[in-house]
């Protein structure tokens, strides 16, 4: 009975909200989840790895790659305004800022920052988020799931579970 429940919310999810991303031999994809960056406090996991990380991206952004966010990127069940994290991840957010302005950013919420599909809620908090980072993710796109090719589909884990969908 449960798989057949998380059958059924993942083929709703497939089609309400989901991004198609072709796929030829020149693609080149880096994807990342899970991130659930904080406010730099105590709770903070991301923390202690955002240097890496960014160097990473700056890595992957020379290198053409398009960059996905497999839900879960900013810790939003834990903290309330994405300012505050966009402010202590300033260069985290300047390197994925790259990406969306070239057109190669796929940005895929989780059940941690679920408030991403509200578009009033996400207007409101990137124009905060820009009083530190001015030109921060203008034109920003969510999606649920995204559908690479035609055969794999991208979606956040914890999105089969009722309790977090």
């Amino acid at each position: 009975m449960c798989l057949l429940n998380i059958k059924s919310a993942l083929d709703k999810a497939l089609v309400r909200n989901k991004k198609n991303i072709p796929l030829n031999r020149d693609t080149r994809l880096v994807i990342f989840s899970d991130l659930h960056r904080g406010v730099g406090d105590w709770a903070d996991d991301f923390m202690h790895n955002s240097l890496l990380f960014v160097s990473a991206l700056d890595h992957y952004f020379q290198q053409g790659f398009t960059y996905i966010e497999l839900g879960d990127g900013d810790e939003l069940y834990e903290n309330l305004r994405l300012s505050d994290i966009a402010q202590v991840h300033g260069e985290v957010f300047r390197s994925l800022n790259a990406f969306h302005k070239k057109s190669r950013m796929i940005y895929i919420w989780g059940n941690h920052n679920k408030q991403f599909a509200n578009k009033k809620w996400l207007a409101r908090q990137l124009q905060r988020a820009r009083s530190h980072i001015p030109d921060l993710f203008f034109d920003l796109e969510v999606y649920e799931t995204a559908l690479l090719g035609e055969k794999i589909f991208l979606f956040q884990g914890h999105q089969g579970a009722q309790i977090n969908d």
